[in-house]
Order: structure tokens, then C-alpha cells, then sequence
């Protein structure tokens, strides 16, 4: 979606849990907050570790199994090492079921982790599941 920015944390935004993802060596380190709603949703995504020299750093949502809907990819996140992303609301971040959803963060040209996250009532459930 368009309105991708670089961002300090705004307390503005109504985001969920923190979801950490970290790659198998330990080298890359990222953390992803969204509103885990269905609808409009912000996303916060931050880079922890490395401090320089991350590429193609994306975020996949994939719906939820049977639901017959498109998933979410953002892509041309403006990080290359540590530092803050937010996409609002606004930006048009929808997602459109309700259920669990996995979250694939990549950079790069690997995965660097998944985990399936509730999306629709009021608290969220995650189940981490193991990358290579």
C-alpha cells in the first residue's frame, strides 16, 4: 500500500501485540505491531537488528485458510537496518477476514520468520512457528 514512511513510534496508532521475528542466526531481528482488526489497520514495523546492510525487507499477510480473500504484502519498506516504518489506517492496510492470519517477514532473501496471529475480536492469539 502507498504511505509507507519512516517513523519514530506514534502513540497514535491502535496496534496490538508486538510480534518478534528473528532469523535463525540471529542477525536479523524485526518487529511488527498492526491493529490485528478486520478492516483498516496500522502497522508499525521495526528493524532491530542489523544496523545497516538489511535488503528487501517485506511483510506477507496470508489469509486465513477457506477464506476466500486476497492476503496483504507490504513491500519497499524504506529500512535498510534499524529504525521504524508506520503505515496508517489511511494508507489503506485492510484486511478483510476475520481468523488467523500468517505473518511472513523476509529481508535479505530469506525468511526470517512466521507466525499466525488472530485477526478480528478483541484479543489476539499468536502460535510462533519455527524457520529455517
Amino acid at each position: 500500500p502507498p504511505g509507507l514512511s519512516s517513523a519514530s513510534g506514534d502513540s497514535s496508532l491502535q496496534l496490538g501485540a508486538v510480534h518478534r521475528f528473528l532469523n535463525t542466526e540471529g542477525t536479523v531481528e524485526v518487529d511488527v505491531a498492526f491493529s490485528e482488526r478486520v478492516g483498516a489497520n496500522d502497522v508499525r514495523i521495526q528493524v532491530v537488528t542489523p544496523p545497516t546492510g538489511l535488503t528487501g525487507l517485506t511483510v506477507d499477510f496470508v489469509p486465513p485458510v477457506n477464506s476466500f480473500v486476497n492476503g496483504m504484502t507490504i513491500n519497499q519498506i524504506p529500512l535498510t537496518g534499524a529504525g521504524t516504518a508506520v503505515l496508517e489506517k489511511a494508507d489503506g492496510f485492510n484486511l478483510t477476514a476475520a481468523g488467523t492470519w500468517t505473518m511472513i517477514v523476509s529481508a535479505n532473501g530469506a525468511v526470517v520468520g512466521e507466525q499466525d496471529v488472530l485477526v478480528g475480536g478483541d484479543t489476539a492469539v499468536t502460535t510462533t512457528v519455527a524457520s529455517g
